[in-house]
């Protein structure tokens, strides 16, 4: 006797339409067009604010605030790297052109947060894991037993 199951284990928690995700690859790539442009210099905070927009796509209150805390956080531990690797003290009056690279620099990091969420809850990738699969030899003895673990992206 033969006994073939196969468990899903991972399916994406919310169902995302190609529209969807669309907007967020659309919004990344303007987002990229943006710091591309000759002008960026001169308006570095729209790569912040962008970031935030897209950040308040994402459905579900709760992962937006983590997103938005880690955004903070990344910005403070940037910061304070960006000052020890420098040698500055913490009473040390960053110029704006340093603030700026250290807002955009943050910035950019946590939006890798989004393409997370995006890749785990509408299932650009999926990793599937598959429990066991038994053969038996119809007595109830298990001759066989195989774990299978294997990753796709489409």
């Amino acid at each position: 006797m033969v006994e073939d199951k196969l468990y899903t284990l991972d399916i994406p928690q919310r169902d995302g339409s190609v529209g969807y995700i669309g907007t967020f690859f659309t919004l990344y790539l303007k987002l990229a067009t943006v710091l591309q442009s000759p002008e960026f210099s001169k308006e570095p905070i729209r790569v912040y604010y962008m970031s935030k927009f897209i950040i308040s796509l994402i459905p579900g209150e709760e992962k937006r605030e983590e997103i938005k805390k880690l955004l903070k956080t990344t910005k403070a531990t940037t910061e304070e790297e960006y000052r020890k690797d420098r040698g500055y003290t913490a009473t040390h009056q960053l110029s704006q052109q340093e603030k700026d690279h250290i807002l955009i620099t943050s910035t950019i990091d946590s939006l890798g947060c989004v393409s997370d969420f995006i890749d785990k809850h509408i299932g650009l990738s999926k990793k599937n894991k598959v429990g066991f699969i038994r053969m038996g030899d119809g007595k109830g003895k298990v001759k066989d037993e195989k774990n299978i673990e294997y990753e796709t992206t489409e």
